[in-house]
């Protein structure tokens, strides 16, 4: 019996693949110190780390809702906000909570470019439009639940 040897396209494909399980295992890990929304602040390991993570989370959705309502205000609709909610007058609106704001997303996306194969100027323009473009959607997605 002849010993099975991989190849180097193998090898290439296992080490991407060990690549995606980090990336997916140090979100992991962000979570597990940060915390989860649906976690009272003062229960987490971190709590003032927390509460600095919950704020800047909150200052998010506060913008793409202040964003999405002047959208709204142009499309002649009487659009309101208050905390995580946006209506427009006579409906129920939307919440927004820390997983819609695409936080994930980003994180994956930009490890996803950190580890590729191109140049360090192409990949700091990619990581900044794939932000750009998320953040983009977010506020058209909240625009059209509306």
């Amino acid at each position: 019996m002849s010993a099975v040897t991989i190849g180097s396209k193998e090898k290439e494909l296992i080490n991407f693949f060990l690549k995606l399980f980090l990336i997916w295992l140090s979100w992991k890990a962000i979570l597990f110190i940060l915390g989860e929304q649906h976690i009272k602040i003062e229960d987490r390991f971190f709590p003032a780390l927390s509460a600095k993570w919950e704020d800047a989370n909150y200052k998010m959705v506060q913008f793409l809702l202040s964003q999405s309502q002047a959208i709204l205000h142009v499309l002649g609709e009487n659009a309101f906000t208050k905390g995580r909610r946006l209506w427009i007058d006579g409906y129920p609106g939307v919440g927004v909570g820390n997983y819609c704001i695409g936080i994930q997303l980003m994180y994956y996306y930009s490890m996803l470019v950190i580890i590729s194969m191109i140049p360090a100027w192409k990949k700091t323009i990619g990581i900044i439009s794939g932000i750009i473009i998320t953040q983009t959607i977010n506020i058209i997605r909240i625009v059209g639940l509306c």
